[in-house]
């Protein structure tokens, strides 16, 4: 069985537009090999992806039916691939994880050989006010995210226990975490951001600390920002946005709460952040795509604008 030092798993629907930008990223990022897990895309996902396939970078499944299919496709992937690889990073089609001083994550994830497990914390990128999807790329595209450090009154991120109706109850945006993990020391899987270890271990943040919040251990104990991180860009342009919400979500089959959904993504835009600008370079010259970026002076009266937008919950 060939052994992979470095590989990640996605699921994902009807992201064909996405997926080469995403998986030439990540090649940059030292990644060897995808596990791939088709949920039900109608958009031609196949086509786009037969010369990764025919490199043999990636391993395509499709899936289809049933709940929760984020969990049933980590747990696949981890039952049938968790020998071949050394490192697997579950990470979603808009999420692009890397270091704020440049190296490939795969240089990085040498220094935490001895851990179980890396979680990296989100970033929030929103529309970036456009309504349309732009011609560019994702990470150009998109440039303006959330505060870290806020606290939104979203029922996902209440911290167990407390008060509903206080500000104070709710976990700043900047905690959440994805995970790169060793399959070896898994135990089971937990949630589509964090597995049970073996031995009562427990995977680390950024800064070496444990991540053992309750049940989930899928938050840090403070937002952090760097030196390694996950641009999410949760929302692309407003008419993603829409279809997003219009769909069940992979994990639960549930639905975004339109409203909160919204006044979320307001909160998204509100600092201009162009740090992963030095890898969307390296993207565009592969794929000989222009490298679009806008003016510092663009992107502040873009923000500027959007400042005056006010999305009540």
């Amino acid at each position: 069985m060939t052994r992979h030092y470095f590989t990640v798993c996605a699921i994902f629907r009807d992201e064909a537009r996405h997926l080469e930008e995403w998986l030439t990223f990540y090649e940059l990022q030292g990644v060897e090999h995808f596990f791939l897990y088709d949920d039900q895309s109608v958009d031609n996902a196949k086509a786009l992806l037969q010369p990764w396939i025919n490199r043999g970078l990636v391993t395509y499944l499709r899936i289809s039916g049933g709940t929760k299919r984020q969990g049933g496709a980590y747990r696949h992937c981890l039952e049938k691939h968790g020998k071949s690889a050394r490192w697997i990073g579950f990470f979603d089609l808009d999420e692009f994880a890397f270091s704020l001083d440049g190296k490939p994550l795969r240089e990085i994830l040498q220094d935490y050989e001895q851990v179980p497990g890396l979680g990296l914390n989100w970033t929030l990128y929103g529309t970036s006010g456009f309504e349309e999807q732009p011609t560019s790329l994702t990470m150009t595209s998109y440039q303006l995210r959330a505060p870290i450090n806020v606290r939104i009154m979203d029922r996902g991120m209440l911290i167990p226990g407390r008060p509903p109706e206080e500000t104070a109850s709710y976990r700043h945006l900047g905690t959440h975490i994805k995970s790169i993990i060793n399959p070896a020391e898994v135990e089971r899987y937990l949630s589509p951001h964090s597995f049970e270890y073996r031995n009562g271990a427990f995977a680390i943040d950024v800064l070496g600390r444990p991540i053992r919040d309750t049940p989930y251990n899928a938050f840090t104990q403070e937002p952090l920002g760097g030196p390694l991180r996950i641009n999410h860009y949760w929302s692309r342009s407003g008419a993603e946005f829409t279809r997003k919400l219009a769909r069940p979500r992979a994990d639960s089959d549930t639905f975004h709460f339109e409203k909160m959904a919204r006044y979320k993504e307001s909160w998204m835009n509100k600092s201009f952040d162009p740090a992963i600008l030095p890898f969307a370079k390296q993207v565009a010259e592969r794929l000989e795509r222009p490298f679009e970026t806008g003016t510092e002076a663009e992107w502040q009266a873009r923000l500027e604008r959007l400042a005056q937008q006010v999305f009540k919950p």
